[in-house]
């Protein structure tokens, strides 16, 4: 259960998993199964491959991120998930399964829920009749029956907008909507993950590339203000490096000369 909490609280890379017998080499995935040379392998999030010695490798068959099963085992990771039902059990996303008897949140029967209402809404965030949960926590505010996932760790109700299953102070749920790379607005504000972007323009923010975005006022990176930069002339050069009137940047900050030195011919 640690490697479990060590991914979610690393904010795991969620998105990606290879399907059964297609041939991978190792760098092409992380946090997902691969089948290679007639065995089956779980790959970590750095790229380590555990191979999965009993799997076997003709049934294996990918049900989730997180989730596999084979002709004699469920496994959860590369680990055999135990006291389980193989023949009804099913993923309802990475960290979600069941089987006819019990709800699943990882390795663990997922505690005081009810059964026949329990469902996955993405990766993150599940609910029932009675309550939302993000993760295998309860969102004590959240209303289940008007509640739904945006992008992303954003979700929202008809009260309140989350970030990871948090409030977003002052945000306004009716007008809220996620736009590219963690930034989102409402009618009153511009936000970047949970934090409002000060002295923000609603009417002229636009979402640009690789985490920058920009107003009438300012270029942003990551939800800050990149200082002396020119929104207007914004020019995405490569993977590393955009540029505006004034400046050569990397990942927000100025970075003339490094690109000068990258590419000296």
């Amino acid at each position: 259960m640690k490697k479990l909490y060590l991914l979610i609280f690393m904010g795991v890379s969620l998105f990606f998993y290879a399907a059964s017998h297609e041939e991978h080499m190792i760098d092409d995935c992380y946090n997902c199964y691969i089948t290679k040379n007639n065995s089956v392998y779980f790959v970590d999030d750095a790229s380590h491959p555990y191979k999965i010695e009993i799997a076997d490798y003709i049934s294996f068959t990918v049900l989730s991120q997180f989730y596999a099963k084979d002709k004699n085992n469920i496994y959860f990771f590369e680990d055999i998930l135990e006291n389980v039902d193989r023949d009804t059990f099913s993923a309802l996303s990475g960290f979600y399964a069941k089987d006819d008897k019990y709800i699943y949140f990882g390795d663990k029967i997922f505690q005081n829920v009810d059964f026949d209402s329990f469902r996955a809404l993405n990766i993150f965030y599940a609910k029932d009749k009675n309550s939302v949960y993000i993760y295998n926590k309860k969102i004590k505010s959240a209303a289940p029956e008007s509640f739904h996932t945006l992008s992303g760790l954003y979700a929202k109700d008809a009260n309140h907008v989350y970030f990871e299953g948090t409030i977003i102070d002052k945000a306004d749920a009716p007008s809220f909507e996620t736009l590219d790379f963690s930034y989102a607005k409402d009618k009153k504000n511009v936000y970047y993950l949970k934090t409002i972007i000060k002295n923000s323009d609603i009417k002229t923010f636009r979402v640009l590339n690789n985490g920058y975005a920009a107003d009438k006022n300012s270029l942003y990176y990551d939800g800050q203000a990149v200082k002396g930069s020119d929104p207007d002339t914004f020019e995405v050069l490569d993977d590393n490096f955009v540029r505006d009137k004034n400046h050569i940047y990397m990942w927000g900050n100025i970075a003339d000369d490094d690109y000068e030195i990258m590419n000296k011919k």
